[in-house]
């Protein structure tokens, strides 16, 4: 089996993204609502700017946390901890989404059914899986076949 063409790879890399922020959208999306609304939430309470309630709820959701901006009170303290862990969140699904574009592209060529042969009822049994698992469905003395 030759290996894939790199603009087909390239391709397969650029729209699994897509699907993965299409299927976790409602979650990032809620994350983010949260985030922004909790900045300016902060902000009235600490008499900011809206400018800089929104720049301290990025910069605290992103976990960056330049300390230019700190919130003085015991209640915007606890909210400021909500927008970081949401950044956490936030992060961990981004990084999550491009792990799996990554394993998408890179695994798409190298998945084969595979049917063990004995000991199986009439038929056998096939699955979808990639090359290098092909040994560890096959049971025992079965004899896995490429279909």
């Amino acid at each position: 089996m030759s290996p894939p063409a790199p603009k087909s790879v390239r391709r397969r890399f650029l729209v699994a993204p897509g699907r993965g922020l299409y299927i976790t959208w409602p979650v990032l999306s809620a994350i983010l609502v949260i985030e922004v609304a909790l900045g300016p939430l902060i902000g009235l309470i600490e008499g900011w700017s809206v400018g800089d309630a929104v720049y301290f709820a990025f910069v605290t959701g992103l976990t960056i946390g330049y300390g230019d901006i700190v919130p003085r009170q015991a209640l915007t303290r606890a909210l400021a901890m909500a927008i970081g862990f949401g950044g956490i969140l936030l992060m961990g699904l981004v990084a999550a989404i491009a792990v799996n574009a990554m394993r998408a592209t890179l695994t798409h060529g190298d998945r084969r059914r595979v049917r063990c042969s004995e000991g199986l009822p009439v038929g056998g049994h096939v699955r979808l899986v990639p090359i290098v698992l092909q040994k560890s469905f096959c049971t025992g003395d079965q004899k896995f076949s490429e279909l």
